[in-house]
């Protein structure tokens, strides 16, 4: 549930009087709710939607819930990523947090994050761990804190439409990766749909069964891992053959190999999120 904020507390968040809020939403600048005694309530992803169109710096983040290191830095992409590779090896989640909503709140995309950000902060990590320069704990420790900057940033997105459309998905068997998971959801949330994110290591069946109970405009398989790819490329065809007419599939991931590809038909092969993005605009 996103989280309602007062006018007071907005104002707080970014430094202006509790009054020039209250114009800003009478004016339609913010969007703003009403609760039963005619009070104004500001969604915080409406605030944030603010805050990217005008600039505004958060002044006062953790009024409103986020890191109070937030909106200290203006980041540029490349820069952010060695700062997040410290960061993720720390283990320090309120330091990502940071990173990842200054880098919204700037109007950076979602997939600009995880492109441009994440993905080569990762990379990073898997080198100095392939040098020893790295452990494996630390690895995994920075994915548990980049999941809770991947909830934190799901949180500041515009909630979709009761009408929009429904997208779901998740992983194979033998694959656990949930940070790809997560950062297709969050694209599809920034571009308006409703998400169902399955789960990972799903057998074919049930993810089969998924997609014709609730029937999804789009269902998305994120392939990190594929323990072997042939019984994969087996159960693929099944699930092909059992989509309902109106929904489309998308790939992506690692895994997604040359000879995967040529043995997947689908909507979208994606390599990088801005590809996911760049489909989806053309819906």
């Amino acid at each position: 549930m996103n989280r309602r904020l007062t006018p007071r507390q907005a104002a707080l968040a970014i430094g202006v009087s509790e009054s020039s809020v209250k114009r800003w939403c009478d004016d339609g600048a913010i969007p703003v709710e009403y609760t039963v005694g005619g009070h104004r309530r500001i969604t915080l992803d409406a605030l944030i939607g603010y805050v990217r169109q005008t600039q505004r710096p958060l002044l006062r983040p953790e009024v409103i819930g986020l890191p109070p290191t937030s909106g200290v830095t203006q980041w540029v992409l490349d820069r952010a990523v060695p700062r997040l590779v410290d960061l993720l090896l720390q283990g320090s989640a309120d330091g990502c947090r940071s990173i990842v909503v200054d880098l919204y709140s700037a109007g950076k995309s979602v997939s600009e994050i995880g492109d441009q950000v994440m993905a080569p902060a990762f990379k990073q990590i898997g080198d100095r761990w392939a040098c020893g320069e790295a452990h494996v704990y630390q690895e995994r420790r920075g994915c548990e804190a980049c999941l809770r900057a991947l909830h934190t940033l799901r949180d500041l997105l515009p909630e979709p439409a009761a009408d929009a459309p429904l997208a779901i998905g998740g992983s194979v068997a033998g694959d656990h990766y949930q940070l790809p998971n997560l950062m297709v959801e969050a694209v599809l949330r920034e571009h308006g749909w409703q998400t169902q994110l399955l789960g990972t290591n799903l057998p074919i069946e049930t993810l089969i069964q998924a997609v014709q109970d609730r029937r999804p405009r789009l269902f998305w398989f994120s392939l990190s891992h594929l323990e072997n790819p042939l019984p994969f490329l087996a159960d693929y065809r099944k699930f092909y053959e059992a989509l309902p007419e109106e929904t489309l599939v998308v790939l992506g991931g690692r895994a997604l190999l040359p000879e995967i590809r040529e043995q997947t038909p689908c909507a979208k092969h994606c390599d990088r999120l801005s590809d996911l993005s760049e489909f989806l605009k053309s819906l």
